[in-house]
């Protein structure tokens, strides 16, 4: 009896041996696709960032470029204002020129 006893707990130590190998080697598979995931996710997250990244430059240079925009926008409506005034002022005397050609016209005849 005592080595029937022996022998079944043989083979329970055995089973159990079996059991906590095959647990041992899930859990390393499941450490090595646990690494790959995190590696993975870390190159994801890299290449976001690097995203990120580009696009707040390219954000920065377009916001550059709408106040250079709006700086020569300003510069040529006052340029713009300035040859309204200059044409205005060439119309009157165009209209002054006229009115003495008329009377001079008037006085010779």
């Amino acid at each position: 009896e005592t080595r029937t006893e022996v022998l079944g707990l043989k083979s329970q130590v055995e089973a159990s041996n079996v059991e906590l190998e095959t647990a041992k080697l899930d859990w390393e598979q499941k450490l090595r696709d646990s690494t790959e995931q995190l590696s993975c996710l870390e190159r994801e997250r890299k290449d976001l960032q690097d995203q990120v990244q580009k696009a707040e430059q390219k954000y920065q240079e377009e916001v550059k470029l709408h106040a250079t925009d709006a700086k020569e926008l300003g510069s040529a409506h006052e340029r713009l204002t300035e040859l309204d005034r200059s044409c205005l002022q060439l119309k009157h005397q165009v209209a002054d020129l006229e009115r003495e050609t008329l009377r001079a016209r008037e006085e010779r005849k």
